[in-house]
């Protein structure tokens, strides 16, 4: 299995809520959701995961996304993101 925001190899999930959907990520993006440093660059592979059509990838790209809305290309990204 992919990752669901990278595309790398899955290390585990996170729960996404209200609706309990688990999102499949891997050990980078999962210590990354969890508030560990990721490299740099990383999280642009938000851009192209927000668009997946399961919802609980959309809402995690959107969480993710604002974390970082302080940056261009986060904020970018956030104006074209419609859920």
């Amino acid at each position: 299995m992919e990752c669901e925001i990278c595309g790398d190899d899955v290390a585990g999930s996170v729960r996404m809520d209200p609706k309990p959907e688990d999102v499949q990520l891997c050990a980078t993006c999962l210590g990354g959701v969890q508030g560990h440093d990721v490299p740099q660059g990383h999280w642009m592979s938000l851009t192209t995961a927000m668009w997946s059509d399961r919802a609980a990838v959309q809402v995690l790209c959107w969480r993710m996304l604002n974390r970082f809305r302080d940056q261009g290309w986060a904020a970018d990204a956030l104006d074209m993101l419609f859920l």
